[in-house]
């Protein structure tokens, strides 16, 4: 992935109003704070259109 493809994940999960994603190139993965409990369907929906998807999620106690 490039700078722009991160950025382009990064908008999209971030369109929600309630996430903020970041995209760390280096690791392949998208590292997301988010208000409300996501599924790994929602995070999905989010990227639909965006031709990446999701291959799995992990939540983290803060």
């Amino acid at each position: 992935m490039c700078s722009n493809c991160a950025a382009r994940v990064e908008n999209a999960i971030n369109a929600s109003g309630d996430t903020w994603a970041h995209v760390n190139l280096g690791r392949a993965r998208a590292e997301v704070l988010s208000k409300s409990e996501k599924s790994e369907a929602d995070f999905a929906r989010l990227l639909k259109g965006t031709d990446y998807k999701v291959t799995g999620t992990e939540q983290v106690a803060v």
